[in-house]
């Protein structure tokens, strides 16, 4: 009797006596082929048999470790490739014996800690209105701690533009004890609450990460510390991983200061001669020629029929990427039924001044170019809805379904 590794590739004994253990494993040859020819008399030949190989073949997940591949020859790692560098050691991950005790002590554990978040979650939900002024007591009351902008940083930022504003040269931190900061918020403006410091600091924030630079040598000088600092994440990428890689920046207008940037890692480049035929440099200049002759936006000739082919095409577009789903189409009609509760999706900022009719039925050309840049600039766009909001709009569905204005 053999065991279950041995049966692998190999046809059931009909009859005779079973096979040696020892002997390879074979496997028929299909009786279709053209090898099972039948000799004079008629009789079939015996079917041919060749042979399997018995190595197992590898497969991914057989260690301990999910990323783990199989050890096959010829597969490496990186580090393998290159003796010569540096290596990070893992961490050390001794095995944990976990006795049953243990086991239901950190069952406990992690499922008193989920009742706990979804006891936060349903009464942030309930007092959703009053947030900001709830959130820190609830976050006492269950265990956890609010991620903020700090106090000392709100102050400290409101002490700034306060003593600097109009000055040429302005004061230092060192100038400004910690002392003075409290002292100065409270005294010269009571009306600023915790919440409004905080809230200015994250616009101040906001404005220098994503702001306008106001002259083209701020624009150049923000572009090159950017273009450093990305040559030097794709090298160091490389050399830890020996992933390849390149790209390419150009300015957006004519007038522009900043000049092009093509990066790479490895020698990336050599794909644009040897593969592709083509000069890096003359690829850089024509981007740039792109990028700087095109207009933003414009698309033709403006017509109400190109228009509104456009701002079809873009809330089709949108209505598939939000709902998930390649056959869906958009109903004006019965809109509350068959997109908001049937796609989970509702299409938000429509323009006030424009019916919320299909472009089919609208007329007007200043209408329908209002609700194309409403839809380029993403001032009107699809957003996924939650449980709670899909309760609201299933009310406001039956009401009109009372009211006999839907169907």
């Amino acid at each position: 009797m053999s065991d279950g590794g041995s049966e692998r590739g190999m046809s059931p004994q009909c009859s005779g006596s079973p096979q040696d253990s020892n002997t390879e494993p074979e496997e028929l040859v299909d009786d279709n082929s053209d090898n099972n020819w039948k000799d004079v008399s008629g009789k079939a030949t015996p079917p041919s048999r060749k042979q399997v190989a018995q190595k197992q073949i590898p497969r991914l997940g057989d260690s301990n470790d999910d990323g783990d591949l199989p050890d096959v020859a010829g597969v490496s790692t990186w580090l393998e490739r290159n003796p010569g560098k540096h290596a990070i050691p893992p961490r050390d991950r001794p095995k944990c014996v976990i006795g049953p005790e243990q086991r239901r002590t950190l069952y406990d554990r992690a499922k008193g800690k989920k009742n706990r978040k979804a006891a936060l979650y349903a009464e942030i939900a309930e007092l959703n209105k009053k947030r900001n002024k709830k959130l820190p007591v609830l976050a006492k009351k269950h265990g956890f701690k609010l991620k903020l902008v700090s106090m000392h940083r709100a102050k400290l930022h409101y002490l700034s533009k306060s003593l600097n504003k109009g000055r040429y040269l302005c004061f230092t931190v060192d100038s400004c004890p910690d002392s003075n900061i409290q002292d100065f918020c409270q005294g010269n403006d009571s009306t600023y609450t915790n919440s409004k410091l905080r809230a200015d600091l994250l616009a101040h924030r906001a404005k220098r990460v994503k702001g306008a630079r106001m002259t083209n040598k701020g624009v150049a000088q923000s572009a090159g510390y950017t273009m450093r600092h990305l040559v030097s994440e794709i090298d160091n990428l490389y050399e830890r991983s020996g992933m390849h890689g390149f790209a390419i920046f150009s300015k957006g207008h004519i007038q522009d200061l900043t000049e092009p940037y093509m990066m790479q890692s490895a020698g990336s480049l050599d794909f644009f001669h040897e593969v592709l035929r083509l000069d890096p440099l003359d690829v850089i200049a024509k981007f740039e020629q792109w990028c700087c002759a095109r207009e933003k936006g414009f698309t033709g000739v403006d017509t109400l029929g190109s228009m509104r082919a456009e701002v079809t095409k873009m809330i089709k577009t949108g209505l598939v990427f939000a709902s998930r789903r390649q056959k869906c189409a958009m109903n004006y009609e019965r809109y509350i039924k068959a997109v908001v509760l049937g796609y989970g999706c509702e299409l938000v900022s429509w323009p006030k001044t424009v019916n919320f009719v299909s472009p089919t039925n609208i007329s007007n050309i200043d209408d329908m170019t209002a609700l194309r840049d409403a839809l380029k600039d993403g001032t009107c766009r699809w957003k996924s809805i939650n449980e709670e909001e899909r309760k609201k709009w299933r009310a406001e569905y039956e009401r009109q379904v009372e009211e006999s204005l839907a169907v």
